[in-house]
């Protein structure tokens, strides 16, 4: 978890809706030392340094927490912390656990409210909209929950089948086997065996819902999955497709080790114009729109079911059937573009 500081702010490093005075509080504890830390994603970085208060979350109050207290936030960060007209104030992780192979690690606010007996069930469940993503069209109407110790099952339909997670030294992940794939009627081939220095016995998909597509080894990608989707697409740092071939574009569909696969439409992974290591694939927001997640700390594992959502059309605010995100028909037209972007990207 990170907050922007009050100072961080006021010198315009942070670029947050609402900051941390550590002024106001009288629980507030700096444990930093005099060290600072770097918090890097793969757009954008925080830095800062580790402090500890108490914190409180939907209703649960978790003292002495450790979290970092950011006294600079990169260009990209600040950017991304605007959404439309509202501004966002820091980031809680979801990861399965914190870094403990690092010097400055401490629980995440999830394994402590976990460790603490916090929560009914030791698991948290996601549910995204299908527009969640879409330029923040419905982010603050409807674009998504987080329930910490179960699940609502109005948010999916069918069953949730439970993959264990893969676990490697660091076990930071929430990541399962990926096992293969298919597009339409087609099976590719099985994803290599990562050789046994990579700390994994097999490829792995890693939900993240702070990731917004999908990120698929650059070679498997390039020598399977676009060849059997369209033949040849033009690349320009994104995937291009023209739109009048949008909607003839096959399901692509993953399989996790089960002989289950899990289909994408084209509304899914076709989006409007608006470091991995080849073994460990990142399935972001694309995914997790059309599978409602359960992470579960006790098995650990990952459970995945259909979900049941709607979309908000563009210009009306009415809702609708779940279709994955808005029309790709109906938001092109909008934007005036001739092509529109895949949302599967190399991770090479």
């Amino acid at each position: 978890m990170w907050v922007g500081s009050k100072t961080c702010n006021a010198v315009g490093n942070c670029n947050d809706g609402s900051y941390f005075d550590t002024t106001a509080s009288k629980t507030f504890v700096d444990v930093s030392m005099g060290m600072s830390d770097t918090i890097k994603y793969g757009s954008g970085q925080v830095k800062g340094y580790h402090v500890k208060d108490t914190v409180s979350w939907g209703g649960i109050v978790i003292p002495n927490q450790e979290f970092l207290l950011v006294t600079e936030e990169d260009k990209i960060i600040q950017t991304q912390q605007v959404y439309g007209d509202v501004y966002v104030d820091g980031l809680i992780g979801l990861a399965y656990q914190g870094n403990k192979g690092s010097q400055l690690y401490s629980p995440s606010v999830l394994e402590s409210i976990v460790t603490k007996n916090m929560i009914s069930k030791p698991v948290f469940s996601m549910w995204l909209n299908g527009t969640a993503d879409n330029d923040g069209e419905s982010l603050l109407d409807g674009g998504g929950e987080l329930i910490l110790g179960g699940v609502d099952p109005t948010h999916y339909t069918g069953k949730i089948v439970t993959y264990p997670l893969v676990l490697d030294a660091e076990a930071y992940f929430w990541q399962i086997q990926l096992q293969s794939v298919q597009v339409g009627n087609t099976s590719l081939p099985r994803f290599p065996t990562p050789p046994i220095s990579n700390g994994i016995s097999t490829a792995v998909a890693i939900l993240d819902s702070g990731t917004s597509l999908i990120y698929i080894e650059d070679n498997y990608l390039n020598f399977y999955i676009l060849p059997a989707i369209y033949g040849r697409l033009e690349r320009s740092g994104f995937w291009l497709v023209d739109n009048s071939l949008i909607t003839k574009l096959p399901d692509v569909s993953f399989n996790f080790g089960d002989g289950l696969f899990y289909p994408l439409s084209y509304n899914d992974y076709v989006i409007p114009p608006s470091g991995n290591d080849g073994y460990r694939m990142l399935f972001g927001d694309v995914f997790l729109r059309r599978y409602f997640s359960v992470y579960d700390f006790s098995g650990p594992s990952v459970g995945l079911a259909l979900a049941a959502m709607t979309y908000v059309r563009p210009g009306d605010g009415k809702t609708g059937p779940f279709v994955g995100v808005v029309p790709v028909e109906v938001a092109t037209k909008q934007a005036g573009a001739s092509m529109a972007v895949w949302g599967i990207m190399t991770a090479s």
